[in-house]
């Protein structure tokens, strides 16, 4: 038998080997993603409010809300987080003006309504400099609605 064929079962071997490699290497990713949540939250919640901060805003994120929240139901990110001293909550979402990605947070008050809408970077803010005042009145109902849905429970 020749050098240059393989036996079918080391043929077998090789592709398990190799499926094994590339599901370790997914699972010890998870594992990453999983185990350091907090340690994200921590970041971006730091991060949030240095932005607040530079934007002479006096609200600041206490922690992140995980409950109720259906990602992806009216915004691509959609990310919920205690207002410390208050009973509103920040959402950081995902804004397309013109088709653009703008990061911003929106700080909600305890009733459900929409106090301000805030870029959270240079990019962001020259993004929402150009977007419609019709395009951010939907963008304020379609949180006030999903905030409504949320605390409501639908």
């Amino acid at each position: 038998m020749p050098d240059d064929v393989k036996d079918p079962s080391q043929r077998f071997k090789d592709v398990f080997i190799l499926a094994g490699w590339i599901l370790g290497i997914l699972l010890i990713g998870g594992l990453l993603w999983f185990f350091t949540q907090n340690f994200r939250d921590t970041r971006m919640i730091r991060t949030i409010n240095r932005v607040l901060i530079n934007n002479q805003e006096s609200r600041r994120l206490e922690s992140r809300l995980s409950g109720g929240t259906r990602s992806g139901k009216n915004f691509q990110n959609y990310q919920r987080f205690s207002l410390a001293g208050s009973r509103g909550v920040a959402v950081v979402i995902t804004v397309y003006p013109n088709s653009i990605p703008a990061s911003c947070v929106a700080l909600v008050n305890s009733s459900g309504v929409m106090d301000s809408l805030i870029p959270l970077d240079d990019h962001s803010v020259q993004a929402m400099g150009r977007i419609e005042k019709k395009s951010l009145d939907v963008y304020k109902r379609y949180i006030e609605e999903n905030e409504k849905r949320i605390r409501g429970g639908e």
